[in-house]
């Protein structure tokens, strides 16, 4: 895993400038972008398109081949709610209307922090969801907790911690 500049190059003057909060490279091929957003955006939807967007053709150079691009994972932290469904974990793909992967390349994630977990299906989404909505000292220390043993015991993220 390696951390990513945040700021997308701009080649013309009045082209929109992305500025992600993270963007991290996985194994060479997937770059990840989280985007944690308090207030809600008019728009939302396009932009959390935009990024991923901008990220699936930021390593393309003049006359390089498209199998070189990266797959591109956008992870939306959000404290509002986009839809009425009851789910606050949600991912988008593309696919064509009957429901089939057209190509694994692009792919949205949103987590909505107003939603609550289904108890009936435990998820490790669910701490994390656990975490952002702490309302007490004591609800963090208990996931801070929770973290530290899950970093103790990966070895990856213990080297890289």
């Amino acid at each position: 895993m390696r951390i990513m500049n945040p700021f997308f190059w701009k080649r013309y003057k009045r082209r929109k400038q992305g500025i992600l909060d993270i963007q991290l490279e996985l194994n060479n091929d997937t770059n990840i972008n989280i985007e944690l957003q308090i207030k809600q955006q008019s728009h939302w939807e396009k932009r959390s398109i935009f990024y991923p967007a901008k990220m699936y053709t930021a390593d393309l150079r003049r006359g390089e081949a498209y199998k070189k691009a990266k797959k591109c994972i956008a992870i939306s932290i959000l404290d509002f709610n986009i839809d009425e469904r009851a789910d606050y974990h949600n991912i988008y793909a593309l696919r064509d209307k009957h429901g089939k992967l057209y190509l694994d390349v692009l792919e949205l994630h949103t987590i909505e922090l107003k939603k609550n977990p289904n108890k009936e299906k435990p998820c490790p989404l669910n701490e994390w969801h656990s975490l952002f909505n702490a309302k007490t000292e004591e609800d963090r220390l208990k996931n801070q907790r929770f973290f530290n043993r899950q970093i103790c015991a990966d070895a990856q993220i213990r080297r890289l911690w």
